[in-house]
């Protein structure tokens, strides 16, 4: 009896553990921007894509985006090499560092860039280039996926087409 208690125990214990160890792995909010300078570093240092969600706090297809596209991407951990995945709301007044190093906000970043729909997906370089199609709106959640990758991929050329010549 000691010995079938002590096994339960062990088993819910391990049970326990189990779901706290996938809890915690599913648990991931995007991040929003604080500052791009950061970002642009590592961008450059690990030649990463920036994918940037413009979005809304009253946005549900941003909501939809987040949790049935780039949250998915971030647990899944296979797009660590490629990409950086971020937010910035559209229509925030808090300060954040930019690309060039003056303070900007989401709204004078958006008006900038020429954004005014939520959601709207941005593919940028270290410098704060575009460097793939953007992707405005999510109309065809099925298809979402394979237009993301694609432009993701569209990005990673461009880094690689900008890399130093080959020696001769």
């Amino acid at each position: 009896m000691k010995n079938k208690l002590v096994g339960l125990f062990i088993g819910f214990l391990f049970i326990l553990t189990t779901a706290q160890i996938y809890a915690a792995e599913t648990v991931v909010k995007l991040e929003e921007v604080k500052d791009f300078q950061v970002l642009a570093e590592k961008m450059l240092k690990d030649k990463l894509v920036l994918v940037l969600e413009f979005h809304a706090e009253h946005c549900a297809y941003c909501k939809q985006l987040e949790e049935e596209i780039l949250n998915p991407m971030l647990i899944s951990g296979d797009y660590n090499d490629l990409v950086l995945i971020k937010q910035l709301a559209l229509d925030s007044e808090i300060p954040v560092n930019g690309f060039d190093g003056k303070v900007t906000t989401g709204v004078e970043l958006g008006k900038k860039m020429g954004i005014t729909v939520t959601p709207t997906l941005v593919f940028l370089n270290s410098k704060g280039e575009e460097i793939s199609e953007r992707i405005i709106g999510i109309n065809t959640p099925e298809m979402f996926g394979a237009y993301v990758d694609a432009a993701i991929d569209e990005g990673q050329q461009s880094l690689s087409s900008k890399k130093s010549p080959s020696k001769e």
